[in-house]
């Protein structure tokens, strides 16, 4: 009895799983059919495309106004736009526009040779200015350090070490007023403040050009003449980096040696340099000297010491030599060593100030040196765009004044 009932329930599942399946493969074939149905109206629904998921808007970035000038620039543009030059004339003649049209220098140096009434000295810098390209300022600069070191008509400014003497905020006002008449010819380069630190009586290189011999009171001072120029729009120069104060010889004459290492150096010639940095001075003239623990290059050919002056003291702004023409250079380099050791050591602006011949020269031997792949565009675009950067600032800080 029981076996037959089994039996029963046996027969009764297989028919319920017959079902299922049946229902399921019923299912499928529903499925089949209305994915062939869709496919098929997709498929005869005209000549439009098929729907793409959106591509996102790529935007070229425009390029910023700095790179535009340096693309249109020609090789020998750049090449005669990071050097500064002195003249003999103290007015653009036929001479002096020729010499622009061949060579378009970046920037002119002005001696008292460039004057014979200081009512000329305005128009002489005004018409300079006229020859160069708007885009790419002529850079009119001077030394105006004061005491001994003065080159502007007129009114003289208190030596450096006179300014010690005085207070921090007078010596602001110092930079304020040099500024001023600096603007007042069309001058925006001021080759001032030393920051070298006198440590010797004998000292006849710097002496009175110094703020002292104490670095604390070098950075002091020094920082509040720049900034008192900068108020005004007026680059200001740090100068001579890594220190000429505790040199006996005349790098105007022959090649001096600081015989210390990097650590001694940090501890005493470098710190008015750091703290010039660090208030934000926006350029640094180089020094003709060894520093025998460094390097036996002079600083101005050497790029370890432009390497510290970068990576360790964190400088971004223009660094610029002191003129290539002095004895420390010309008495112990050929010329061609001279401009491509010192331009690939890292120097931005070279300046020439006398020779009309060397100042050409200088301009032939980069070219030839960018030709032999010594250094290419990167190199030169680099020094180009932190001048015109910098020319930007002044230009900011100009028209923030007026």
């Amino acid at each position: 009895m029981n076996c037959e009932k089994d039996k029963g329930y046996h027969e009764i599942e297989i028919k319920r799983n017959k079902k299922k399946e049946t229902i399921l493969m019923a299912k499928r074939f529903a499925l089949l059919i209305l994915v062939g149905f869709i496919v098929l109206i997709i498929g005869c629904s005209g000549d439009s495309d098929p729907v793409l998921p959106l591509e996102e808007e790529v935007v070229e970035e425009e390029p910023d106004r700095i790179e535009k000038v340096i693309t249109e620039m020609s090789l020998r543009q750049k090449i005669a736009g990071l050097i500064i030059v002195g003249l003999d004339s103290n007015q653009v003649d036929d001479q002096v526009e020729q010499m622009w049209a061949e060579y378009p220098f970046g920037g002119v140096i002005i001696y008292e040779r460039n004057y014979i009434r200081e009512d000329w000295l305005k128009d002489f810098i005004a018409e300079l200015k006229d020859l160069s390209n708007p885009e790419f300022p002529l850079l009119v600069c001077i030394d105006e350090e004061g005491g001994s070191i003065s080159r502007l008509p007129g009114e003289t400014f208190p030596a450096a070490a006179e300014m010690a003497r005085l207070s921090e905020d007078d010596v602001y006002q110092v930079g304020q007023a040099m500024a001023e008449k600096l603007n007042g010819f069309g001058i925006m380069v001021n080759f001032a403040p030393v920051l070298d630190i006198n440590t010797d009586p004998q000292n006849t290189v710097i002496g009175s050009r110094s703020f002292g011999g104490d670095p604390d009171i070098v950075s002091t001072y020094g920082r509040a003449l720049f900034r008192g120029m900068e108020s005004q729009g007026v680059i200001s120069v740090g100068k001579h980096y890594p220190g000429h104060g505790s040199t006996l010889i005349d790098s105007h004459v022959d090649l001096p040696v600081l015989e210390k290492n990097k650590d001694e150096l940090f501890a005493f010639e470098i710190i008015p340099f750091q703290k010039a940095v660090e208030a934000g001075i926006p350029m640094i003239m180089t020094a003709h000297l060894v520093v025998s623990g460094i390097d036996d290059k002079p600083a101005t050919m050497s790029k370890t010491l432009v390497d510290i002056l970068r990576r360790d003291l964190k400088f971004e702004g223009v660094i610029v030599s002191d003129d290539l023409e002095m004895g420390a250079l010309t008495e112990n380099y050929s010329w061609d060593e001279t401009i491509v050791e010192t331009f690939l050591a890292g120097t931005d602006l070279l300046l020439i100030g006398h020779s009309y011949n060397l100042q050409v020269e200088a301009v032939h031997i980069l070219e030839e040196a960018f030709h032999a792949g010594v250094f290419g565009d990167e190199r030169l675009n680099s020094s180009l765009r932190r001048v015109m950067e910098m020319q930007e600032n002044y230009y900011y800080q100009t028209e923030k004044k007026d």
